[in-house]
């Protein structure tokens, strides 16, 4: 088994249900047409659908969903404004949130690529289209269409990067998962650059110690480990471990894996003794949950294994 991978990389992924489901429009619209009774009507619309869903009424949110879509395009139709144009946007993503919901990811996309390209020409909308894009990424990325999923998450850091202030958290998960599949499609030098990136965002904004800072060191250090720089893969996974250490605790199994992970970055650079203390933590720690762990700790015992066959 390939060191790079037994490595034990992790992928926090951010989707649109970890903030507010819908785009946060514009406070101070530069349209008059923007009246708050259209906004209460928008934010109506969204709390029926959830009301519908949280009752097990699936097919009365969809049924109120597609006539909001079709009053929408209408008005969009007869009048081609700003407010007509955010009106839509809204209809459109409440329903590609309920089409997630649902599974049904292709629709999902589809209705929010048609709200991204609606909101694009609207002024003081760069947070909308930020979520847009994000949302638009993370369906590509499970649809397992990598390319485009990078791009997208490209564009979504950078419209996150013009706020003000820049919105890092969001900068920092969405720099993560376009590095993961630039890592998947060979381009690792680009990969190091975003994790770079991501990480020193963190470590201002989050601290040395804190878990977000841990998963990018852990992932730098993977990357690291797969291009043959064995310096500062243990680097990276020591720097992950203290940080695990510190705020998730000694047996937390992200804990144990960096135990792991240094075990291979310790044995790839010839230092057996240091690999096979780190293996027998890992171990360690994995079973003490071994119920919930097994799959995790059935890696690390095969590649422990593995380790001390070829001792010689």
């Amino acid at each position: 088994m390939n060191s790079d991978a037994s490595d034990l990389e992790q992928l926090d992924f951010w989707t649109a249900s970890n903030e507010a489901s819908v785009c946060e429009f514009s406070k101070n619209p530069s349209t008059p047409e923007m009246q708050s009774s259209s906004i209460n009507h928008m934010h109506m619309l969204e709390e029926r659908v959830r009301a519908h869903i949280n009752k097990g009424e699936l097919s009365d949110a969809i049924s109120l969903c597609e006539e909001a879509m079709g009053k929408a395009r209408a008005r969009l139709e007869a009048e081609d404004s700003e407010v007509h144009r955010i009106e839509l946007v809204y209809a459109l993503e409440v329903s590609a949130d309920l089409c997630r919901e649902e599974g049904n990811h292709s629709d999902g996309l589809n209705l929010y690529i048609e709200a991204l390209d609606l909101i694009k020409p609207v002024a003081d909308q760069a947070e909308c289209q930020a979520r847009l894009y994000t949302s638009v990424a993370v369906l590509q990325d499970y649809l397992e269409m990598p390319v485009e999923a990078i791009r997208h998450y490209q564009l979504a850091i950078a419209q996150f990067e013009s706020l003000n202030p820049p919105a890092d958290l969001d900068i920092i998960d969405l720099s993560n998962n376009a590095a993961f599949l630039l890592k998947l499609e060979g381009h690792l030098d680009e990969a190091e650059a975003l994790y770079l990136k991501a990480l020193n965002i963190s470590h201002q904004s989050l601290g040395q110690h804190h878990e977000q800072t841990a998963t990018l060191s852990n992932n730098l250090g993977a990357l690291y480990l797969q291009t043959g720089h064995h310096q500062r893969a243990r680097e990276m996974h020591l720097v992950a471990l203290e940080g695990r250490r510190m705020s998730l605790g000694e047996t937390h199994p992200e804990t144990a894996q960096s135990h792991a992970n240094l075990a291979i970055a310790f044995s790839d650079g010839g230092d057996r003794t240091s690999a096979n203390q780190h293996y027998q933590k890992a171990i360690g720690i994995y079973e003490l949950s071994a119920a919930d762990l097994a799959e995790d700790l059935a890696v690390v015992r095969e590649n422990y294994e593995i380790f001390n066959s070829s001792d010689d």
